[in-house]
């Protein structure tokens, strides 16, 4: 339940109004929203906001301001004393609310460090209002058919009792009571979504509630590198105009037709006219290429190289290793593509996946479902199976393809499991499983089935390896008996896979054909793509590595753009080789570059991955 707290007993306070601006370029949305929170209580309360981060979401900027005293923040490493403080209050999985160290820092565990801004606001002076600004960039999910999915955070769009109707919506180009231009039904017909809570708020999960209605303002940009065919809402009634100066249908202005009514969560579906055709999107860096280079050439550690080598080799290799640094600056080219992966009849049979069965002592109880699901799969599969408890022993070194005798070796094996000494290391199996070499054509599928409930500092360490290693396989996970939810439902996040927890009694069967249909659906596999850049620029990729992708996934890759002319003329006709495999993706940049205008999500994006 995020928003802002008084720390001192972790009460909420009410929002009095929302104030959010975003704009859609592409799959990449970018956020700026004003809250503002009202403090009921008769003595100054001190502030503490609470945001939860969607994977991969960059906040670029926070300010809160109250009786004109502003507080924003910078990051910085953390400091020994405070890493210190940290490791005395021992690890804490799972706490509903930030702990404080005996310097009063708020401290978090690993896991929530990762998932959540918690950030000090100030002194809140009695019956008085602090204003939060909050500016940040995001990917936006999409669906098989390539339409995307925008949904604003809860904490900017609180749940809270319904009040009365707002006023009648303004006249424009979509009048109709409608929630979209496709005619879905109107959001007042059903049900409300607002309940009241049962137990005490937990900072970091849930919806966020409000007490009381607030006021709500909403204005979306729409732009993109192709034109949009429609969006609609499942949850509120939208209006669609041009914007006031616009000379094209390339943008259009998305606001509310009715009043919020603050009992749901907003919601928008983007349809875009060519959703599954490869785009490019060319975003301004902050400064010209001529505005760069003065800045470079003004650095003191710039003009001691240049004293001591003025070889243009060396100053490009000093362009180079600021090139992590200086990516808000410089123009950056987005690559997006949704290919049609819509299955044919029979595709099940034809698939080519490889499949790792990574179990512990706690899979004895299912070896009925497991020989099943192992009999049930395409003979072109390739298989192994991998015994963990605190050493990992497979099967085989590498995995086999799918044939009646690496079937039967494996189905003994099930049938003769026994449960193995220690408690299981998840974390090691992992390892285990990510480093195993890559065949080709043959995306990979964990499918982890443990009891493990292992420690904060364990789970951290294995999310993170999933994390960094989130392109070589998909896991699906199986929780059994007294599994950690977070550690299984973050691997599966993470990974782009689902996790599954039966209860006492419940078979896994039926969880194990539903998720081997899921591992087996369609997917584009061995992707590469080729850049070509004007031969007085140098260009910075992410990512390296394209994963496989499936129904729903979208490949995005970022390249940023370096002008070189003026520090050493490049030879000409070099390219340059982005992904693997040997695919026949190609994009080609735009051979001049723009003057910048603006700096949106594109680059913010470019910053996290890297």
């Amino acid at each position: 339940m995020p928003g802002l707290y008084c720390p001192s007993s972790w009460t909420p306070l009410p929002l009095t109004d929302s104030w959010v601006r975003a704009c859609a370029n592409g799959p990449c949305l970018s956020l700026r929203a004003r809250l503002t929170y009202h403090n009921p209580q008769p003595q100054p309360v001190d502030g503490v906001f609470v945001y939860p981060l969607a994977e991969a979401e960059v906040v670029s900027g926070f300010e809160a301001e109250a009786a004109g005293r502003r507080v924003s923040f910078q990051l910085q490493s953390r400091r020994r004393s405070q890493a210190a403080c940290c490791r005395a209050l021992g690890p804490a999985l799972g706490t509903s609310t930030p702990r404080r160290c005996a310097q009063g820092h708020l401290v978090l565990d690993l896991a929530q460090a990762r998932s959540t801004l918690v950030l000090p606001t100030g002194l809140i002076t009695p019956a008085g209002t602090m204003t939060v600004t909050l500016c940040s960039s995001r990917e936006l999910p999409s669906r098989p058919d390539g339409v995307l999915c925008m949904a604003l955070p809860s904490v900017l769009t609180p749940l809270a009792p319904p009040g009365p109707p707002g006023p009648p919506r303004p006249s424009g180009l979509c009048d109709d009571s409608p929630t979209s231009c496709f005619g879905v039904g109107s959001p007042q017909e059903e049900g409300l979504a607002w309940e009241e809570p049962a137990a005490p708020p937990d900072v970091f999960l849930g919806p966020a509630r409000c007490p009381a209605p607030y006021t709500f303002s909403f204005e979306m940009l729409v732009t993109g590198p192709c034109l949009l065919a429609g969006l609609e809402s499942p949850s509120h009634a939208l209006r669609a105009d041009a914007p006031p100066h616009a000379s094209s249908a390339a943008t259009i202005c998305v606001t509310l037709a009715e009043g919020h009514r603050c009992d749901r969560a907003l919601e928008i579906l983007l349809h875009p006219s060519e959703p599954h055709q490869p785009h490019l999107t060319l975003e301004a860096g902050s400064l010209s290429s001529a505005e760069y280079e003065a800045r470079v050439r003004a650095r003191r550690d710039f003009q001691r190289l240049q004293r001591r080598n003025s070889d243009g080799d060396r100053q490009v290799w000093f362009l180079q290793r600021r090139f992590h640094k200086d990516i808000l600056l410089n123009p950056v080219l987005m690559l997006s593509f949704c290919p049609d992966l819509s299955s044919k009849p029979g595709y099940l049979g034809t698939a080519t996946r490889e499949l790792l069965f990574l179990l512990d002592g706690s899979g004895v109880a299912h070896k009925d479902a497991i020989v099943l699901a192992v009999k049930s799969l395409p003979a072109q599969t390739l298989i192994n199976l991998a015994v963990f408890g605190t050493a990992v022993q497979p099967l085989f070194p590498e995995s086999r393809l799918c044939s009646d005798d690496t079937v039967k070796l494996i189905c003994e094996s099930v049938e003769t499991l026994q449960a193995v000494g220690g408690p299981p290391d998840v974390l090691a199996v992992l390892d285990w499983a990510v480093r195993q070499p890559q065949h080709r054509a043959h995306p990979r599928q964990l499918f982890l089935l443990t009891a493990a409930s292992p420690m904060a500092i364990t789970t951290h360490q294995a999310l993170e390896l999933m994390r960094w290693h989130r392109g070589a396989a998909r896991c699906f996970s199986f929780g059994l008996g007294p599994a950690c939810h977070q550690l299984l439902q973050g691997l599966s996040a993470l990974s782009r896979g689902q996790a599954y927890f039966p209860r006492p009694g419940e078979r896994l069967q039926p969880m194990l054909v539903q998720a081997l249909r899921k591992a087996l659906e369609p997917a584009l596999s061995d992707i590469s793509v080729d850049w070509f850049v004007p031969d007085a620029v140098e260009a910075l990729l992410t990512p390296r590595e394209i994963p496989a992708l499936y129904p729903g996934d979208q490949l995005l890759g970022y390249c940023s753009l370096f002008r070189v002319d003026s520090f050493r003329p490049r030879p000409p006709g070099v390219g340059l080789g982005w992904g693997v495999g040997d695919g026949p993706g190609m994009a080609e940049a735009p051979a001049s570059l723009p003057n910048p205008s603006s700096i949106s999500c594109v680059s913010a994006k470019l910053s996290y991955y890297l």
